[in-house]
């Protein structure tokens, strides 16, 4: 049975379905905390999401049951409890597969706090009463003191869906900082507040890699405020967040500014009127690649596998025997078999993702000769477009100096539709490069 879950929160309609959460990869608990600003005191909303596949269920009758007890504390700056509560759960299900996390099950749980303007440590643990084995997540947070800033604005929530339902907005949280399978792109919630009588101000949302680097900054979003008397006034905003595809994986901070209409497009982080800022994360794994359509994922190791391997994999008698085959061949060719991370799978799916993005022509772009080359190759060291030559045809060379190789497409048709003028060989085809 689908499971969903609806609370009013801040008068919003939130939906927490099992189906929409992300979570079918996870390996532990997920616990997100965002702080807001209450009439008189903080407001810290905690979420705790339990996957089923971390807890073990026993059969029951006809059906199967886990049973847990989920604790939070919240500690000072000493690192003392000051706030602590725990509850037991049972959680039933009608299937094992259910259990196994095949439907991406999970238990919610969702607890609010009141915190003076301080910093805290939020920590979620839970036990799993039939094996004793424990989860746990912590997540550092800061109740910041709104009412010192003329500007300011809340914690950041990651949002998978928005949608108006007459005067009001049913959210869907991505309770996860795991963005990966949010392949169109995310939003992000957050409330303003602001005692000056400002009549509007931009958001722009910056992301940074875990070296410290820049490598995405979205668009500059102007939103109209609602003019001020006097006192604090609350605004509500989600601003929609569409990453590059090409990003591999890791963990990032996304950092969300705002600037005052005046200042200039250019402007630093240091000149902004506030900022809020989270961790995301990309964790591709082996189930959201496969996931959705089996077939497709088997026909895409068509750089990486030769046909013998391809047809191997294609005899799984159901598409779960071949998701098994699957993993198989790219735990073959994984580089650190010792690690949890296999570095060839996530960087030939990234190469896929962008080359769907970028070389789409009559086909998805990862089909395409370019897509091809790309996928084989990666980024060329340097590439040089002529414009249209004495036939009417613009050509494009691509160079790698690594393996002083140079690869020349064709659009013979004017509809960027570039063609390799030379056919790679059987040996180039196989030779997957990371």
């Amino acid at each position: 049975m689908k499971k969903s879950i609806l609370i009013i929160f801040f008068g919003l309609f939130v939906v927490f379905t099992g189906k929409s959460q992300p979570v079918s990869s996870s390996k532990s608990v997920f616990m997100d905390a965002l702080c807001f600003r209450g009439d008189t005191t903080n407001v810290i909303d905690v979420f705790v999401l339990v996957p089923y596949q971390i807890l073990q269920f026993d059969k029951r009758g006809s059906r199967f049951v886990a049973e847990m007890t989920i604790s939070l504390k919240v500690k000072d700056v000493n690192s003392k409890t000051i706030k602590e509560l725990s509850e037991s759960k049972k959680v039933y299900v009608d299937k094992y597969e259910e259990a196994q996390g095949s439907t991406a099950g999970f238990y919610h749980k969702e607890e609010r706090f009141r915190l003076a303007p301080g910093n805290y440590t939020i920590e979620a643990v839970v036990l799993d009463n039939k094996s004793n084995s424990t989860s746990s997540k912590t997540r550092k947070i800061t109740s910041i003191e709104f009412d010192k800033y003329p500007f300011s604005i809340s914690s950041i929530m990651l949002v998978s869906s928005v949608e108006q339902v007459n005067s009001k907005y049913k959210i869907t949280p991505h309770l996860s900082d795991n963005i990966s399978s949010l392949d169109e792109g995310f939003f992000i919630f957050f409330e303003s507040y602001s005692k000056e009588n400002l009549d509007s101000v931009d958001y722009q949302v910056r992301v940074l890699n875990a070296k410290n680097e820049l490598v995405y900054t979205g668009e500059r979003l102007r939103k109209m405020l609602p003019s001020t008397t006097g006192t604090t006034v609350t605004q509500r905003n989600y601003v929609r967040v569409a990453l590059p595809k090409k990003m591999t994986s890791g963990i990032y901070t996304l950092k969300l500014y705002a600037f005052g209409k005046d200042m200039p497009a250019e402007s630093e982080p240091k000149d902004f009127l506030a900022s809020s800022e989270r961790s995301i994360s990309i964790e591709r794994t082996f189930a959201s690649a496969i996931n959705d359509d089996v077939e497709k994922a088997i026909r895409q190791l068509r750089y990486v596998a030769t046909q013998a391997q391809i047809e191997e994999i294609q005899k799984g008698s159901n598409d779960d025997e071949k998701r098994t085959l699957f993993e198989k061949f790219w735990k073959s060719i994984d580089p650190t078999p010792a690690t949890s991370l296999n570095e060839a799978f996530e960087e030939y799916y990234a190469r896929i993702g962008y080359a769907n993005e970028k070389f789409r022509s009559v086909g998805e772009g990862w089909m395409s000769d370019k897509g091809m080359i790309y996928v084989i190759f990666g980024a060329p060291d340097f590439m040089d477009r002529q414009a249209r030559r004495a036939d009417g045809r613009t050509a494009e060379r691509w160079t790698y100096n690594s393996i002083n190789r140079t690869f020349t497409f064709v659009d013979n048709s004017g509809f960027d539709d570039f063609r390799l003028i030379q056919p790679l060989s059987s040996a180039d085809k196989y030779r997957y490069s990371r």
